[in-house]
């Protein structure tokens, strides 16, 4: 009996979008990673500093947003939810 062999290949760099931070220059694309890291540990804290996490996304805008899964940034647990 015959066996055949199939080989397939693909271009995987057609199946993802490069951030749009990489398409900037050197020095800025390193300033808004700083941003994002800076963001990243801003979320990980139990309170929330609402005006920092407003200040990293504005930073951030047109590069990254917030998806607030579980409700975290609009309860008790934000500094300044009231504002």
């Amino acid at each position: 009996m015959p066996h055949t062999l199939r080989i397939a290949t693909f271009n995987c760099e057609n199946l993802f979008s490069r951030p749009k931070i990489f398409e900037q220059t050197p020095a800025k694309a390193k300033e808004l990673l700083g941003y994002v890291s800076e963001l990243q540990e801003a979320l990980k804290n139990d309170i929330f500093d609402k005006s920092r996490i407003k200040q990293l996304e504005s930073k951030l805008k047109g590069f990254a947003t917030i998806n607030d899964l579980r409700g975290k940034h609009d309860s008790a647990s934000v500094l300044g939810a009231k504002d």
